[in-house]
């Protein structure tokens, strides 16, 4: 759903503001500030006093947020996983990815995902870690901006150029490291560069020390559904190694999870 088809939404009468309200006040929680108080989380989702105190009640009695009494903050609590358990095991895209990414792992021995697109950020709904690593900061659900990624690249190349623009309109386009583009002339120059050749490979953009090299898994509709990459680390690939290792075998488990192959003739 495209912002203005959003906005037409709202205005619906079938449109429930509270299930709205109540979204944004679990999504005020982050892992920067796990725990809030009943203010915070007023001042945060933009909620009075009394209309927070409401709806944390009612989030604490379903199970959702629980409350240390000693300090009196509060916290999402595990039952919400609930919902990504159901949306994992649900999905179309992970069900066909999922044997192929572990594939692509297992003959790798590198740390392999599979992101999907969500406005101007990629989120992790798989990942398979290699033996080498031991960062573990990003997990599934984690988020990342998709204009500095290989995996955001690679799925923004399937759409047309308004499309693009429009993703890249609504992201802060701003310095990660010292080798992020942030000039959306050169980021729209990296896309025809994916669209050419089927993958897309960034390095040290988004975190220093990380190579990636992905491909795009295709729907029916010739658009990206989501993403397959290979992470791999500057300490003991270069990047001319890890797209000759790589780029291969990563369009080869992106494709085959592929409803439909032909996207670069469908956006070229």
């Amino acid at each position: 759903m495209t912002d203005a088809d959003t906005d037409v939404a709202r205005d619906s009468s079938l449109f429930v503001q509270s299930v709205e309200k109540a979204a944004g006040v679990l999504s005020v929680f982050t892992g920067e500030q796990p725990t809030l108080s009943l203010s915070e989380i007023a001042r945060k989702s933009g909620l009075d006093m009394s209309a927070a105190q409401r709806f944390v009640y009612t989030l604490r009695v379903i199970g959702l947020i629980s409350r240390d009494d000693r300090t009196r903050r509060y916290r999402l609590t595990p039952k919400l996983l609930h919902f990504g358990y159901s949306y994992l095991r649900s999905s179309d895209l992970v069900n066909r990815c999922s044997s192929h990414l572990l594939e692509l792992n297992n003959r790798s021995s590198e740390t392999t995902n599979l992101t999907v697109l969500d406005g101007a950020e990629i989120v992790f709904v798989m990942r398979l870690l290699s033996r080498h690593v031991a960062n573990f900061d990003t997990i599934v659900g984690s988020r990342l901006p998709a204009y500095c990624t290989a995996p955001g690249l690679a799925m923004l190349a399937t759409f047309d150029d308004a499309a693009i623009d429009s993703i890249l309109a609504k992201a802060e386009l701003i310095r990660h490291t010292p080798f992020t583009v942030v000039d959306p002339h050169l980021i729209r120059n990296k896309i025809i560069t994916v669209r050419k050749l089927g993958f897309a490979v960034i390095s040290e953009e988004i975190t220093l020390g990380d190579i990636s090299i992905a491909a795009p898994v295709i729907g029916e509709d010739g658009l990206a559904m989501g993403a397959i990459n290979v992470a791999v680390p500057t300490n003991r690939w270069s990047v001319d190694e890890a797209r000759s290792t790589f780029s291969e075998s990563v369009v080869a488990a992106a494709q085959r999870s592929s409803w439909r192959m032909d996207w670069q003739n469908h956006v070229g």
